[in-house]
């Protein structure tokens, strides 16, 4: 069981989180690896916080932003991952 299946079943929010850090994986999973390293991690950079504008105020957004924080926690990964090339 992943990390954030666990939050799931532990923390009633935790489904929230969930769904953000899925929408997320989705994302990266149709993501097209092309260019070099730092260009994909741009590239999901972008897409990921397009992502977290679509589900602002929208049926998929909780009233917390939990779902949001989900996506942002994969962001901030992928941010640091950025760096680490820099």
């Amino acid at each position: 069981m992943s990390q954030y299946e666990a939050i799931r079943f532990r923390d009633s929010d935790g489904k929230h989180i969930a769904k953000g850090i899925i929408l997320a994986r989705d994302i990266i999973e149709r993501a097209t690896v092309q260019g070099s390293a730092a260009e994909y991690l741009e590239n999901l950079k972008y897409s990921l916080l397009a992502e977290k504008e679509l589900i602002r105020g929208s049926e998929d957004d909780d009233k917390y932003g939990w779902v949001l924080g989900g996506v942002q926690s994969v962001l901030n990964e992928v941010e640091k991952e950025i760096g680490n090339l820099g």
